[in-house]
């Protein structure tokens, strides 16, 4: 079994244990199509429009991919080559952005909740090469959000890699799972998103929100400042941040 199918298999496992269990629709309409929603809807309002110049190439799109809805979220989830220089990797990158645009196309509104997850060759844990590249294509987030899971070395236990990868994730959850003793207590970062949004900040500005507070090395003016910026809807992402930014509080 590859690391792509284990990845998919544990988000429908920790689906599944959400209480109640998270819905799973596999391959949902448009997200693994060749054109955009407004193409399609021209050739079915107009049957001499010329679909193939509207229709991407197969070499402009990820040939092995899945496509997943799982609550009110999207995904897009495929490997990567081989090679982790920087032109190979943008080769597949550009590849599953297209997708990733065709597919935002057809979700409309739910399309901001839209995610793109990469698998790395195995042993890419270990890899400093292949670590560089993850930090490099995660601050990427041209059309949709960007996570790359890094593998460890082939015919090693997964487990720990996997749930520690959906931990960064909407599966995250701090509380117990169903079956877990108790209901405990939501971390502080799960109670300030709940503050957010009842404080009717919109989810996407509440997620850019935590996502700044929760880098560790920035200054305080600093942080005070991209805060702010998060505020206006034309600011909609943090690829300005130096890498040393990215380190994180444990």
């Amino acid at each position: 079994m590859n690391d792509v199918t284990l990845l998919v298999d544990e988000i429908r496992t920790q689906a599944a244990a959400f209480t109640p269990p998270l819905e799973v629709e596999e391959n949902p309409e448009g997200m693994r199509s060749r054109r955009l929603w407004a193409t399609e809807a021209a050739n079915a309002l107009d049957s001499d429009a010329q679909a193939e110049l509207e229709t991407l190439d197969a070499d402009d799109l990820p040939k092995n991919f899945i496509a997943l809805r799982v609550g009110y979220h999207s995904l897009l989830i495929g490997g990567l080559g081989d090679d982790p220089a920087d032109a190979a990797v943008d080769h597949d990158l550009a590849r599953y952005q297209n997708q990733a645009a065709i597919a935002w196309s057809w979700l409309g509104h739910k399309g901001d909740d839209l995610l793109l997850l990469l698998v790395a060759p195995a042993g890419g844990e270990e890899n400093r090469d292949w670590k560089r590249m993850q930090r490099r294509v995660e601050r990427n987030e041209q059309v949709c959000r960007k996570l790359v899971w890094l593998p460890p070395q082939a015919g090693t236990d997964r487990s720990e890699s996997l749930k520690a990868f959906l931990g960064r994730t909407f599966l995250a959850r701090p509380w117990p799972r169903k079956g877990e003793a108790g209901q405990g207590q939501l971390d502080r970062w799960a109670l300030l998103a709940k503050q957010l949004v009842q404080d009717e900040f919109d989810e996407a500005t509440a997620k850019r929100w935590l996502e700044i507070l929760s880098y560790g090395d920035l200054k305080d003016a600093d942080r005070v400042h991209r805060l702010i910026e998060a505020l206006d809807p034309a600011n909609p992402d943090l690829t300005d941040l130096d890498p040393s930014d990215l380190e994180t509080d444990a």
